[in-house]
């Protein structure tokens, strides 16, 4: 026998319902509220994701100790706890070892879709969730501040995790473990606004003729983090030369946001744990524009693969005249010598 449940919602509803369509607030609260939810239900899933390897690192920093799942008596998670100043901390994690207070994890987390303009307020917001006497019951815990935005930031003494990360992480799960709620907020969350797939679109197209040397060169391209500039995450980028004219489809592999003329923000994304490779592309992409010894505003980093590489043969080029970026889908670039996009949005 099978049941479904269906919440109706403007005499509409999905055709299957999940425990999180129940949540209240809006989709940045409805996601927070259910991945600590998730992490509550599931003890494997929870100490998994402690051994995230940036946490792992940043307890045995604030520790002094490497973590012992054996020796950890309780947990507790709360999400969008009320602090001293009647502020909100979006999920916060408090472990007990040998039943005596160990660490605490405060998470300020933001929308899977939000380019996150005004990260240093974000920052501002887990730095006073850390202070003394804010969280009255953490007082006696090694706090451990992180953040979980959309693209990945660096942020001194402070965890950044990207939304990317943390889908590949539960999808990793799921692999392995036949977990029904676990699933279901991996649908939830990758499906945003109902059918928004997380990567919101399929080919981003970029007129570089500028940037292609560096693409070429150092698998980066760079661009300011603001609203002009305010791209819908996409799977694939590529770039127009002159004439509109698109070489290559490069994937995708990590979106790093920093202001590299900072010196405590290039020092934290060197001593970060992305890979090896993309790390040294993005340092010497910075050399050799001199990024570091200007002043210059927060930069916005796409780490293209290297291997990944679709050449377009048929060197599609837009229908018309444009000057801005666009979007396309992946079916029509691979296919049409002359493109419509999809959106400009």
């Amino acid at each position: 026998m099978k049941v479904h449940f269906r919440l109706y919602a403007n005499s509409k509803s999905d055709y299957k319902s999940t425990l999180f369509d129940l949540i209240s607030g809006d989709k940045e609260t409805k996601q927070t509220k259910g991945f600590a939810y998730v992490l509550s239900q599931n003890k494997s899933f929870l100490l998994k994701f402690l051994e995230i390897g940036e946490i792992k690192e940043k307890i045995y920093k604030t520790t002094g100790c490497r973590l012992n799942k054996k020796s950890i008596s309780s947990i507790e998670i709360n999400a969008e706890k009320i602090t001293t100043t009647k502020k909100r901390a979006d999920i916060v994690i408090k472990v007990n070892r040998n039943d005596k207070p160990y660490f605490a994890l405060i998470i300020e987390a933001k929308s899977v879709k939000s380019s996150n303009k005004n990260v240093n307020n974000i920052v501002n917001q887990i730095s006073n969730y850390l202070k003394h006497g804010e969280i009255e019951d953490l007082d006696n815990y090694k706090k451990i501040g992180v953040l979980l935005t959309k693209y990945k930031h660096n942020v001194p003494d402070i965890v950044c995790i990207d939304w990317n990360y943390i889908i590949n992480f539960i999808l990793g799960f799921c692999k392995k473990n036949d977990d029904k709620l676990i699933n279901q907020y991996l649908h939830f969350i990758i499906n945003i606004d109902k059918g928004m797939k997380y990567y919101e679109k399929e080919v981003l197209s970029i007129p570089a003729s500028k940037s292609t040397t560096y693409v070429e060169k150092f698998h980066i391209y760079e661009c300011p983090n603001n609203k002009n500039y305010s791209y819908k995450k996409p799977l694939f980028v590529t770039f127009r030369k002159k004439g509109g004219v698109m070489e290559y489809l490069y994937k995708i592999e990590d979106i790093i946001v920093f202001n590299p003329s900072i010196n405590d923000e290039l020092i934290a994304f060197k001593n970060s744990t992305i890979s090896t490779d993309i790390k040294n592309n993005i340092l010497n992409y910075i050399d050799d524009l001199g990024l570091n010894n200007i002043v210059c505003d927060e930069k916005r980093f796409y780490a293209l693969s290297e291997s990944d590489i679709i050449e377009l043969m048929h060197r599609p080029i837009p229908k018309g005249h444009l000057q801005k970026h666009t979007y396309y889908s992946l079916r029509d670039i691979l296919t049409e010598k002359k493109l419509t996009p999809v959106s400009q949005k």
